[in-house]
């Protein structure tokens, strides 16, 4: 079940309920009777594929839904400019003409609906109340923001036979009298635009490889794995008092294009090895991920590692390495400054005692 079905799910039970009401409410125990195994099948097909991919890949489909969700709830809007936005986009992109018409055969159906209660619903109408409603569910709840548009077009097709149903009974002559204020209308709103603003999001800027060795004052021989080598390092002191920040930069280079997206460890040891201050991130701070490397690129990597306040004064290593977030494996690391299988230790640094 993609993301377009889970669209399709509340106009399948809006379909359902209008139908049950144009008939006769008083069977929908026997219309479940003989529909049960039906809605099962569907139920089964539409959780198998979601199902087979958790296995195959661990994620679910509320990891997927979630994620997807937050870059919607991230633009920078409120709800209420996206209720008013979504209709707007959608019956622009339908067309004035159609969208007229569309719009006249939903209220008619709605109002015909409610003032019988649901109990004198024609099997013409189920179609229109059921995308009508589809569409203001979707739009009320707030889970649409974005192209709707775009993302509505499945509704398009539907949306146009609705539209033409409200021409029963018009003749020629009439019908031209209506079509054209509306084209007018359309011509009229292609010339007008409404002003962009911004939604929060940040400006895509692509990403240019640095091919160009960078001046490094402390050089380091080691290899990650087969794809990374780290080249040295820069501290802007090699001392610091406790409470405050080290500021270190790492020299990556891309042997080749990483298949996974490692998070760099960075740990300041006391001389019993204990852990006095730490700063773990995908590089460049989280914006350039190790699978997003050209092979012979170069990567100055800043940290900013914050130091225990009770840290004891001494001489300090630096142990840093790889490792991928979801199971904690650490990349093997070789080379001559390897003396460790799975980290490098750099330094010193010593932590001097803060003067009064």
């Amino acid at each position: 079940m993609s993301f377009g079905n889970l669209t399709i799910f509340p106009a399948l039970v809006l379909y359902g309920l209008f139908y049950l009401a144009s008939t006769d409410l008083s069977n929908w125990r026997r219309w479940l009777a003989q529909t049960w195994v039906g809605w099962g099948l569907f139920a089964l097909g539409g959780a198998s594929v979601w199902l087979i991919y958790q296995a195959a890949f661990g994620n679910s489909f509320w990891d997927v839904f979630l994620t997807a969700m937050q870059a919607h709830y991230n633009l920078g809007r409120t709800y209420w400019v996206w209720v008013l936005l979504n209709p707007y986009d959608f019956l622009t992109f339908l067309g004035v003409p159609v969208a007229m018409l569309f719009v006249t055969e939903g209220w008619r159906a709605w109002k015909r609906a409610l003032s019988s209660r649901g109990r004198d619903v024609p099997l013409g109408s189920i179609l229109t109340l059921t995308i009508t409603g589809a569409m203001l569910v979707l739009n009320i709840s707030g889970v649409a923001r974005g192209e709707v548009g775009r993302m509505w077009l499945l509704w398009m097709p539907m949306a146009c036979l609705i539209g033409a149903t409200n021409l029963r009974g018009t003749t020629g002559q009439s019908l031209y009298r209506l079509a054209l204020p509306l084209m007018a209308v359309q011509a009229l709103l292609f010339t007008l635009f409404w002003r962009v603003s911004a939604t929060g999001m940040p400006a895509y800027r692509p990403h240019r490889p640095d091919t160009e060795r960078p001046p490094i004052s402390q050089p380091v021989e080691g290899r990650f794995g087969e794809d990374i080598a780290l080249l040295g390092f820069d501290l802007e002191s090699d001392q610091v008092a406790p409470g405050d920040t080290l500021h270190l930069t790492l020299h990556w280079r891309a042997l080749d294009r990483p298949d996974v997206a490692y998070t760099v460890f960075t740990h300041l040891l006391d001389a019993d090895g204990q852990l006095q201050g730490q700063q773990d991130s995908m590089p460049m701070r989280g914006t350039l991920l190790t699978t997003c490397w050209v092979p012979g690129e170069y990567v100055s990597d800043p940290y900013d590692i914050a130091v225990a306040a009770d840290a004891p004064p001494g001489q300090y290593w630096l142990e840093v390495g790889l490792y991928w977030l979801r199971t904690g494996e650490r990349l093997p690391v070789s080379g001559p400054d390897a003396i460790l299988p799975d980290r490098i230790l750099l330094g010193p640094v010593e932590v001097v005692e803060d003067s009064p």
